[in-house]
Formats: structure tokens, sequence, C-alpha cells
């Protein structure tokens, strides 16, 4: 495995010790990447768009809501060490992440219409600007 051959009793101890090792190895390199490479979701960290509301209930009949993105992206991996914020870039990509509890019904600049359907449920609406940048609002459909 690791370039050894080994035999007798102590030899086996040595491969299964070097096998434990090496999955060891693999759980905390596969334990890095999870932390590092996922997201938290809200539009927090480098890059994130501040959708406001960031969470709303809408119950009864009441249709519709209305997010605003703010007018600048938080760059928290700005090398430049200024204030960490870069324009926003327009136009907006907005979508949800579950079109059977509602759409988007329009957009323009920096605002969004979100209309539900009649099924109750949690949706996410997600924005996106020309560079990626990325943020969230959540609906709790009543």
């Amino acid at each position: 495995m690791l370039g050894v051959v080994c035999s007798g009793a102590n030899g086996e101890e040595l491969i299964m010790k070097g096998l434990k090792l090496a999955a060891g190895v693999l759980v905390l390199a596969g334990a890095v990447w999870v932390i590092t490479g996922c997201e938290s979701g809200k539009g927090t960290g480098i890059n994130s768009l501040n959708v406001v509301p960031a969470s709303v209930t809408i119950t009864g009949d009441v249709k519709t809501v209305t997010f605003v993105v703010a007018a600048s992206v938080v760059n928290t991996n700005n090398p430049t060490g200024d204030s960490g914020l870069r324009p926003l870039s327009l136009p907006l990509e907005w979508s949800v992440a579950n079109p059977e509890l509602g759409h988007i019904l329009d957009s323009s600049g920096q605002r969004a219409t979100y209309m539900r359907t009649s099924k109750n449920g949690v949706n996410t609406v997600i924005v996106r600007d020309q560079y990626g940048a990325e943020g969230y609002g959540v609906v709790e459909q009543r």
C-alpha cells in the first residue's frame, strides 16, 4: 500500500495501523472540504447580496411579497483592504427553489415581487447579480 511489505503478526499490525491512519486522513480532508466548500445559504460571506426581507411569513389573503436588494455587494475577500463593498451589477436574475409554491411575478432594478400559489410550505427566493453574487429570501406560506 505504502511501498512496504510486511509479513507475520507484527507486519499485519503495521498494515492495519497504516490503513487506519490513511482512513483518518481521508475523513479529516473530507471534513475540511465540507466546512470550507458549503455555503450557509443565507447570502452571507464572499460576494453576498443583502435581501430584505430575509424571511417573511404570509398567511390568509396575502398573495405577494416584494423583495429588495441593497445597492452594494459585500465582498469579504477584498484584497485592497477598503470597505469590502462593490456596486451591485444589474440586471439581477431572480428565481425560486420550488415553483410549485410560487414564482417571481415581476422584477425591475433591485426589486422583485414573489407570488405564492395556494400550497403551503417554505420557499426560497434566490437572486444573483452579473458577477455571480447571491442572496436569499425565505417565504413561509401558511
